[in-house]
C-alpha cells in the first residue's frame, strides 16, 4: 500500500522547523512526514529558488479528455457512420474538438457504449 504524498502545508512545516533550528531528521519526525532528508532539502531549495509555492507537487497526471459531451458526440458520430475506423474517428475528433484521444481509448468508449465499427462492404459491384 502506498503512503500518501505530503501536502504542501506539511512540506512548509518541515522547512520552517528546520529553519528554526531542528535537524532535517527532527523536523521530518515531528511533522510525521516519511521522506528522505534529501527530498526535504529539495523542497527547501525549490521554495528558495522559485518562491512561495515552489515545493508544490507539479505533477498534472492524465487529463480527462473524454468529457460526457465528447462521449455523446463519439456515439452519435459512430452511429451515423458505423464504417468509420478508429484512425478516421481520431482525426475527426482532432478536427472538431482540437484534442487527441488515443485509438485504444476510443475503442474502449465504443465498447462501453455498444457502438462497434461495421467494416465497409468489399463485395464486387
Amino acid at each position: 500500500m502506498t503512503k500518501p504524498r505530503p501536502s504542501y502545508a506539511q512540506k512548509l512545516a518541515v522547512i520552517k522547523r528546520q529553519q528554526n533550528g531542528a535537524t532535517w531528521r527532527e523536523a521530518l519526525a515531528a511533522e510525521g512526514v516519511n521522506v528522505t532528508i534529501r527530498t526535504a532539502q529539495r523542497w527547501a531549495q525549490l521554495e528558495r529558488e522559485q518562491g512561495a509555492g515552489g515545493a508544490r507537487d507539479q505533477r498534472g497526471g492524465v487529463k480527462w479528455k473524454v468529457t460526457p459531451s465528447l462521449r455523446h458526440w463519439i456515439v452519435e458520430t459512430c452511429e451515423g457512420a458505423p464504417e468509420l475506423s478508429s484512425n478516421e474517428l481520431q482525426q475527426r475528433i482532432v478536427d472538431a474538438w482540437g484534442i487527441e484521444v488515443s485509438r485504444a481509448h476510443l475503442n474502449r468508449v465504443r465498447g462501453e457504449e455498444g457502438v462497434r465499427r461495421q467494416k465497409k462492404s468489399t463485395a464486387p459491384d
